[in-house]
């Protein structure tokens, strides 16, 4: 593509740099004031409806069969949330801490990620920014302290962000892998990653257009990643038939303007803060279409 990627090794920081390089800092102390904030009584209170699914979904002595056949009629969310708390429940019990605390480290992890894609979007201090706000969102800290699929689907989301930029950046297999596989973990925590998943090809759709020197290379890597993503789908895809022929639900029909009600509303329905947040907005599609433009 035409721009360079960033000197970057990996996820994580030079030993010798994790305690003398501010950035660092910083993201440490971001990180351990999150990890704080999701494990700060975190068993405190008891086990509300949809956390019981979980337990009982997730229950060791449920064979697979049993878990995807409930996910089916009764749960209808994908499985691979609950995969993990039935292995978790195997290891270290079936309690309501082992349940909570994996969704708080992921609620960690998503921090952590948010810094990343940050960073390769508009370097170390926007990451840092970025990370900083993800740190005391009230969602982020409530759905890493509750027992449901939610913040694996947020984890997800912003790692597959993560890797389609840098596949956008430089094309690659082992970035075709990582997002693919990024964008499947998402599609396979919630439904609603199949919406995510299909605007990220529509805008590598858009990235195709402007980026005319790389198009042929552009559209064969995203071919790839939909083949991959389809085929690691293609399992679940019966179980998707039948929750699509379920007539009725308990949930009515979504409202004309959810997309604006969630947005606002997921910062507080601040009206003096809605126009910050339109800004931003602006702020950050610009950044994100800059990523593919010449320098």
């Amino acid at each position: 593509m035409s721009i360079p990627l960033q000197d970057r090794k990996g996820f994580g920081w030079k030993a010798s740099s994790l305690f003398t390089d501010k950035y660092s800092l910083w993201l440490t102390a971001i990180l351990i004031i999150t990890a704080f904030l999701r494990f700060l009584a975190l068993d405190k209170q008891s086990l509300w409806l949809d956390e019981l699914h979980t337990m009982n979904e997730a229950a060791p002595a449920l064979t697979l069969k049993e878990m995807f056949s409930y996910l089916i009629c009764c749960d209808q969310h994908p499985p691979l949330y609950f995969l993990f708390e039935k292995l978790l429940f195997s290891v270290f019990g079936h309690t309501s801490l082992v349940a909570r605390s994996f969704s708080a480290t992921l609620g960690v992890g998503s921090v952590w990620l948010m810094y990343l894609l940050g960073k390769e979007l508009s370097g170390k201090r926007f990451g840092l920014i970025v990370a900083a706000i993800t740190c005391v969102n009230y969602y982020n800290i409530l759905y890493s302290q509750e027992a449901r699929d939610y913040i694996m689907a947020f984890f997800f989301a912003a790692l597959s962000f993560l890797f389609f930029f840098r596949l956008i950046k430089k094309a690659g297999r082992k970035n075709i892998w990582l997002y693919a596989l990024s964008a499947l973990g998402v599609m396979y925590s919630h439904y609603y990653g199949l919406f995510l998943v299909t605007g990220q090809f529509v805008t590598a759709g858009v990235f195709w257009i402007l980026e005319k020197p790389d198009r042929k290379q552009l559209f064969r890597t995203f071919l790839i990643c939909a083949i991959i993503i389809f085929v690691g789908y293609l399992p679940w895809l019966s179980f998707l038939k039948d929750m699509a022929e379920i007539k009725s639900f308990w949930i009515g029909p979504i409202d004309p303007n959810f997309a604006e009600n969630f947005f606002y509303g997921y910062f507080g329905n601040s009206g003096l803060l809605n126009p910050i947040l339109i800004f931003a907005l602006i702020f950050f599609s610009i950044k994100v279409m800059q990523v593919g433009v010449p320098v």
